[in-house]
C-alpha cells in the first residue's frame, strides 16, 4: 500500500495503553489477503488491501483498507467493511507464514544467548546450553498442542533462550541486542521472567516476578511454565530434602499463577509436580579430596547451614583453583559426590573421612585473600554440618 509500506498481522496483545480498533475485536483468524489497484480519474492511483477472516463464531468477513498515494504528504489509511471480497488473491504465503516459527530469529536469539553465558554451566556441570535449549523444546513442542500465532512463538521462543541472561549474566540486553522481530516485546518479557534479587527472600523475589508475568502475554507467561518442567528432572545430588520440597512448592506456586496461559504446558507441569521425589535417604554427602590418601569430605544435608555451606566450599574450590592453582576437591566443580547412608560416615569403600582442618591446611599460603576470608567466614558458619 504505496511505496515503501510493509504491514504485519500478528495476534500478540497491543500495550502501552494500545487497543485494538472494534472492526476487529472479534477476529480469529486471517484466512486470505488480496491487493488491488484503483484509479477514479485515470491518473491517481489508489492501493487497497483487503483482509478476510473468520470470526469466534466462524463467520466470514471482509475488510478494506485504503490508501491514497500521495508523494507530497504521508498516506492516510482508512478501513472499510465490505461484504463481499473481488481483489485478485496477493502472494499469501509471503504474508502469512506457513512455518510454526522462525529458524532465523531461533538462531539469532540462540547465538546471542550462547554468547552471553559463555562458561556457565547447569547444577549436573552441562554447559548451560543444554537448559536454555530444553526450555525452548518445551515451547517448540507445545506449539502443536496448544495453538499460538506465529509472532507469538517467535516471541515466546525467544524468551525461553534468553530468560536468564539478565539474571545470571553480564551481557548487556537491550531493544537493539538482536535484530529480530518483537525485540521489544522479547526485552519486556525476558525482565519479567527476571527474579529481583534485591528483595531479601526467594518467596518475595518468586511472587513479584509472578506478579509481573500476570502482566504479560500468554506467550511469554508460557514461558515460565516450560522453565520450570525442564527443571524437575531429577534433583542435583547436593540437594537436600528440605531444598527439593522449596522448589516443588515453588512449582506448584508458578503452576496457579500461570496454568491458564497454556493449557498442555500447564497440564505437564502439574504431572511433573506429582511425580516430583521429594524424600529421599541421602542423609549425608561426601565428595572426594586432593589426597593421595583416599579421602573425603562429608556433610550433613539435614543441617539447617547445610546449602550455604556446600556452596561456600564449591565457590570457594574454584576459586583457589582459578587464582593459585591450588585443587581441594578431585572435581573443579564438586560434581563427583556420592550418598552415605550411615550413620557414622567415618569409612566409606577405603576412604577416610577427613574433617574441616583439612581445608584450611590446603589453603594455609592464601588465607589473607579476601574472597576466601569471605568463603571460610560461610563455611565456620555452617561447621557444624561437616561431620
Amino acid at each position: 500500500m504505496g511505496y515503501g509500506q510493509l504491514f504485519k498481522f500478528h495476534t500478540i496483545p497491543l500495550n502501552n495503553g494500545k487497543t485494538i480498533s472494534k472492526k476487529f475485536q472479534n477476529i480469529e483468524k486471517i484466512i486470505a489477503v488480496h491487493s488491488c489497484r484503483n484509479s477514479s480519474d485515470g491518473y491517481g492511483s489508489q492501493e487497497e488491501l483487503e483482509i478476510v477472516s473468520l470470526d469466534v463464531n466462524q463467520k466470514e468477513h471482509t475488510f478494506l483498507l485504503q490508501s491514497d498515494i500521495d508523494f507530497d504528504e504521508p498516506s492516510q489509511i482508512t478501513i472499510k467493511q465490505r461484504k463481499s471480497n473481488w481483489c485478485k488473491q496477493a502472494r499469501s504465503n509471503e504474508v502469512l507464514p506457513s512455518e510454526l516459527y522462525s529458524v532465523d530469529v531461533y538462531k539469532k536469539v540462540l547465538a546471542f544467548a550462547l554468547d552471553a553465558h559463555r562458561e556457565q554451566t547447569t547444577p549436573d556441570g552441562l554447559p548451560y546450553a543444554f537448559h536454555i535449549v530444553s526450555v525452548a523444546n518445551e515451547i517448540i513442542h507445545s506449539l502443536s498442542q496448544h495453538y499460538i500465532s506465529y509472532d507469538e512463538a517467535n516471541v515466546s521462543i525467544a524468551c525461553a533462550l534468553l530468560h536468564d541472561v539478565v539474571e545470571d549474566t553480564d551481557a548487556l540486553f537491550h531493544k537493539y541486542s538482536i535484530y529480530v522481530p518483537f525485540m521489544e516485546m522479547i526485552v519486556e518479557g525476558v525482565h519479567a521472567l527476571t527474579k529481583d534479587t534485591t528483595l531479601p527472600t526467594k518467596q518475595e523475589q518468586m511472587q513479584k516476578s509472578l506478579a509481573k508475568l500476570q502482566q504479560m502475554p500468554d506467550c511469554i507467561q508460557m514461558v515460565k511454565l516450560a522453565d520450570r518442567i525442564t527443571n524437575l528432572a531429577p534433583a542435583p545430588d547436593f540437594w537436600n530434602e528440605r531444598k527439593r520440597r522449596e522448589y516443588v512448592e515453588e512449582a506448584k506456586e508458578i503452576y496457579e499463577a500461570l496454568k491458564n496461559a497454556n493449557t498442555y504446558l500447564a497440564t505437564k507441569l502439574k504431572e511433573k509436580i506429582e511425580n516430583y521425589k521429594v524424600k529421599g535417604d541421602d542423609k549425608y554427602l561426601g565428595f572426594y579430596l586432593n589426597v593421595e590418601d583416599r579421602g573425603f569430605l562429608t556433610l550433613d544435608k539435614s543441617h539447617t547451614k547445610y546449602l550455604k555451606t556446600f556452596k561456600a566450599l564449591q565457590r570457594l574450590n574454584a576459586y583457589t583453583m582459578k587464582m593459585y592453582n591450588i585443587a581441594l576437591f578431585e572435581n573443579h566443580n564438586l560434581q563427583k559426590t556420592f550418598y552415605i547412608n550411615s550413620e557414622t560416615p567415618i569409612i566409606y569403600k577405603g576412604y577416610k573421612n577427613y574433617p574441616l582442618s583439612f581445608v584450611e591446611e590446603k589453603i594455609e599460603n592464601v588465607k589473607h585473600d579476601e574472597k576466601v576470608v569471605h568463603y571460610m567466614g560461610v563455611i565456620y558458619e555452617g561447621e557444624g554440618c561437616v561431620v
